[in-house]
């Protein structure tokens, strides 16, 4: 429902006295990070479930401006459109996610990193962990 709290990210102030939803249509956002040369966000979304073994994807989001819908419930990733939900949209009418992860590997945390441990062509890169598939025939993540 357009006019809930839910599939929603907000910014709050620390003290409370502000709220603004900067972006919708995200769904069980757990991993998130903010780029440490850009600023602009980046956060994962869990895939629905009961589509199948491969559909529809897990995703990795950037938020380039307040305001952005990425689609959930009616479309998943690039271009799966819900059986429930979205009959008469359009993914296009959508932010698409920066990347397609496998079907059902969970994505619950996401870091850039920002070390000196790994060699510099990891620098400002993501590391993501993926908690596996619970419902799938072939258990991946």
């Amino acid at each position: 429902d357009p006019g809930t709290d839910y599939a929603r990210i907000y910014r709050i102030d620390v003290n409370g006295t502000s709220k603004e939803e900067v972006a919708s249509g995200v769904r069980n956002t757990v991993g998130f990070d903010f780029h440490p040369q850009s600023k602009e966000l980046w956060f994962t979304d869990n895939g629905r479930d009961w589509m199948g073994d491969d559909r529809p994807p897990c995703e990795v989001n950037r938020l380039t401006k307040t305001g952005q819908n990425f689609g959930f419930p009616f479309c998943h990733g690039k271009d799966t459109l819900d059986p429930d939900f979205g009959k008469g949209k359009k993914c296009s009418d959508y932010v698409a996610p920066v990347v397609e992860l496998r079907a059902h590997v969970a994505p619950l945390g996401m870091r850039f990193y920002t070390g000196t441990q790994f060699p510099a062509q990891y620098k400002d890169s993501i590391i993501l962990a993926e908690h596996g598939s619970w419902n799938r025939s072939t258990p991946q993540g």
